[in-house]
């Protein structure tokens, strides 16, 4: 018994025409929300209190694709099958639950507001896929900004690009410019080189 003899049609990798295009869909989909993900990482790392963020998205995808999943099998007789494909409908909107979460509460954002911050520590960061050699000279590709917010009165630690020079010192105030989020996370915006220590 061959490999082939389990899939339709008895011997051949061929898919009806429709079930083929669904899947490159799908493929190409899964694709894109992933390099969606990559991109909004860099955003999600500048929402305040983004923690809560992720998970409330967690669970809103999750019930979203549980819910949907159990509509759109409501006519399986199966319970078994049914309940399974609930639980894969919760498990995939749920991965992209926060994805969701970050870019409605950024893309429906308020007005840009400032905000003065007290900043408590800077570290620069580098990546590499192969490492660096002993001695490299390597460039900061960014920086970590540890800031104390006195609205929500906690330790953020925000991720940029650039930093304004000369670099803000320990203690230091800076001027942030954020947006009111959709859900009422803020997200901060990127400094730039106007932005002075006070």
């Amino acid at each position: 018994m061959a490999f082939g003899d389990f899939l339709p049609q008895g011997g051949g990798m061929l898919l009806p025409w429709r079930q083929r295009l669904a899947l490159i869909v799908g493929g190409v989909l899964l694709v894109c929300l992933i390099a969606c993900y990559v991109f909004e990482f860099w955003w999600m790392d500048n929402t305040i209190g983004v923690a809560s963020l992720v998970v409330w998205s967690l669970v809103g995808g999750s019930l979203m694709g549980a819910a949907l999943s159990w509509w759109l099998t409501r006519k399986l007789k199966d319970g078994f099958e049914r309940f399974k494909m609930v639980l894969l409908g919760a498990f995939l909107l749920g991965a992209f639950g926060p994805l969701g979460g970050s870019l409605s509460n950024r893309l429906l954002a308020g007005p840009v507001q400032a905000r003065r911050v007290q900043v408590q520590r800077i570290e620069a960061f580098a990546q590499s896929r192969l490492g660096f050699f002993k001695g490299e000279q390597v460039k900061p590709e960014g920086y970590y900004l540890f800031v104390y917010d006195s609205e929500t009165q906690v330790l953020e630690r925000l991720r940029f690009r650039s930093l304004p020079r000369p670099l803000p010192k320990r203690g230091q105030y800076i001027q942030v410019l954020v947006r009111r989020g959709f859900w009422g996370y803020d997200v901060v915006l990127p400094l730039d080189s106007q932005t002075a220590a006070q």
